[in-house]
């Protein structure tokens, strides 16, 4: 691996290299936004509501039945956990861990372990030698996943029912993909074709696309006209 004009080789030496190059990725993409308009808040895009979501306990039978639901071939985290052992003592060790759940919940802290993740670099393209032809894939450990789980469909739930996501989010939803945001795009793009409004697309040779957030507008935003996030025992 070819790192500031040196060839490195050893195991450990590399694996620092990677997790150097890798934690740095967000800092160095958050500079691309340092001229970005401050006076952009991103509640300007958000209706007012006086809706609040609370997290709520989970129960035994939630738990048992993520945990009977689990992949066998999940990876495995740095707790060498297997999901094939979660799942199949998952009618033995669902009421612990409802109760570990729940006194997360409930504390607002969420464990340690659970944070630590196996990174693995996988190469795309061009020269292996280059670090920045390679991304992490990090795997958490399987109970983390099944705790994730518990407070996405909360989380998830509330949405819906209350309306908050947009009808052109596709990404990260169930029965929504690309094909369903490009179908919406195309849609559109014949109804203005046929009213007379002929709109265009530019496109970059070479040009990378991504979903980033700019944390940055969100951090500083100084309006709270969203909903509100709160968890039993913390004040928010």
């Amino acid at each position: 691996m070819d790192i500031n004009n040196e060839t490195i080789s050893e195991p450990a030496k590399l694996a620092e290299a990677f997790n150097v190059f890798f934690s740095e990725i967000g800092e160095n993409l958050g500079k691309n936004f340092e001229n970005l308009n401050d006076n952009i808040d991103f509640c300007d895009y958000l209706d007012p509501t006086e809706k609040r979501f609370t997290i709520k306990s989970t129960t035994t039978s939630k738990v048992f039945h993520l945990l009977s639901k689990l992949s066998e071939t999940k990876a495995t985290g740095l707790d060498n956990i297997s999901s094939k052992l979660l799942k199949i003592s998952a009618s033995v060790i669902s009421a612990s861990i409802t109760v570990i759940f729940n006194t997360s919940i409930s504390t607002g802290i969420f464990p340690d372990e659970w944070k630590l993740a196996r990174v693995t670099p996988i190469f795309k393209s061009g020269k292996t030698s280059d670090l920045n032809n390679y991304r992490p894939i990090s795997i958490i450990p399987v109970i983390a996943k099944v705790f994730e789980k518990v407070i996405y469909d909360q989380l998830y739930k509330f949405l819906n029912e209350n309306k908050f996501l947009s009808n052109c989010q596709s990404g990260f939803r169930s029965l929504h993909s690309t094909v369903t945001a490009l179908l919406k795009a195309t849609d559109d793009w014949r109804l203005n074709i046929d009213n007379g409004i002929v709109g265009h697309v530019h496109g970059a040779k070479g040009a990378a696309v991504g979903d980033f957030l700019v944390l940055k507008q969100c951090v500083n935003s100084r309006k709270s006209r969203s909903m509100s996030l709160s968890i039993p025992g913390h004040q928010t």
